[in-house]
């Protein structure tokens, strides 16, 4: 393992690198596959695969050439094999063959990669290792995994917020033009009212119209939704962080349910407001 240092056009990223000793076993400890379809990554000696937070940092893909600076300070040119799903910290595999091949010297070990057991005592264990003269540091991916998790739980916490505020805005919204709508058109109201017109009938001669307008907005929502979430998942991460793009098909029903729950809900309380109407004074009323 070792730190470098990549840059595009404007700015540099560092990031980790590793090279195995033998590519056979890399799968029992780093998992190196494609986010969208799932499949493994396989190292080659001819090129590196770099994880996806730092493809989208330095705008490049599978195919592409970037460059590399070292610790010592030399520069060299990396072909992209491939790009693995990655979302904490940004990393690099690479064989010892093409790390040779590009840099011109072998590639020396400074890290092991172990997996534990899930009733280990981590400072115990990390007393145990550093007793070894040899050994610097020892680190916990899983500490990593649970500082990550918590960064993303208390997003929850905003994102419910979010959900609340804009679901009472669209209760406001939905209330106040179903009211505009019934003063509008009060004398309509009670003139099927004195036809005979039972409050069922006037209720869903009426609502049926704020229904079309919800699943019209609803539509048009999560059309627009798509990008915006995209927007404000890129504004919100950080140059180590990835959040996970992909959006569930439960996301899509989650948000129509509710928006047709505000809209059912303020149409029940209408349905108490046309009760109400007056067909004598609405009647006399001048247009």
């Amino acid at each position: 393992q070792e730190n470098m240092t990549f840059k595009n056009e404007s700015k540099k990223y560092d990031a980790y690198m590793f090279i195995p000793e033998s590519t056979d076993t890399i799968g029992e400890y780093i998992t190196i596959r494609d986010r969208k379809s799932g499949e493994t990554i396989e190292l080659t000696d001819d090129g590196i695969v770099i994880t996806e937070k730092l493809s989208k940092l330095l705008d490049a893909e599978a195919g592409d050439t970037i460059e590399m600076t070292l610790d010592s300070g030399d520069t060299a040119k990396l072909y992209i094999d491939g790009v693995t799903e990655n979302y904490v910290m940004n990393y690099v595999y690479m064989t010892g063959k093409y790390y040779e091949k590009i840099s011109g010297e072998a590639a020396g070990t400074n890290g092991f990669i172990m997996n534990l057991t899930d009733d280990y005592d981590s400072d115990e264990l990390s007393t145990e290792f550093l007793k070894n003269n040899n050994v610097l540091a020892v680190t916990y991916s899983r500490e990593g995994g649970d500082q990550f998790r918590e960064i993303v739980g208390s997003l929850n916490y905003i994102v419910l917020v979010i959900i609340i505020c804009a679901g009472a805005l669209a209760f406001v919204v939905l209330y106040n033009l179903a009211n505009i709508n019934i003063e509008e058109r009060i004398r309509e109201i009670a003139t099927i009212k004195v036809l005979g017109f039972y409050d069922r009938e006037v209720s869903s001669y009426i609502h049926r119209e704020s229904v079309v307008s919800a699943l019209m907005g609803m539509l048009a929502g999560l059309a627009l939704g798509v990008p915006f979430l995209k927007f404000i998942i890129k504004t919100a991460e950080v140059d180590a962080v990835m959040f996970n793009p992909q959006m569930q098909p439960s996301s899509f029903i989650y948000a129509g349910a509710l928006t047709m729950l505000f809209t059912l809900v303020v149409n029940w309380a209408m349905h108490f407001r046309l009760k109400k109407v007056d067909m004598v004074s609405s009647l006399k009323s001048v247009e």
